[in-house]
């Protein structure tokens, strides 16, 4: 187990932007089960999350990164 810290890459859309976010950091086994275990601290976030088939995850769109240098490379 290591902490993992989730970072959602920042947005500019309709005239709204947003840099990048951290949104938690939770100890888990790999990065993917950390996301995970932060959608099941408030299960409503459930509904604005999305794992393409490629394995990206996204919250509200936005791609979520383990670092905050990878998740601020798009809109800062």
């Amino acid at each position: 187990m290591r902490e993992y810290e989730i970072w959602a890459q920042g947005y500019s859309c309709t005239g709204s932007e947003s840099g990048a976010i951290q949104l938690d950091t939770i100890s888990a086994s790999s990065f993917e089960d950390a996301v995970w275990a932060w959608l099941e601290r408030d299960p409503t976030r459930a509904l604005y999350f999305r794992q393409d088939d490629d394995g990206t995850m996204r919250y509200w769109g936005c791609e979520l990164y383990d670092n905050e240098h990878d998740a601020r490379t798009a809109f800062g």
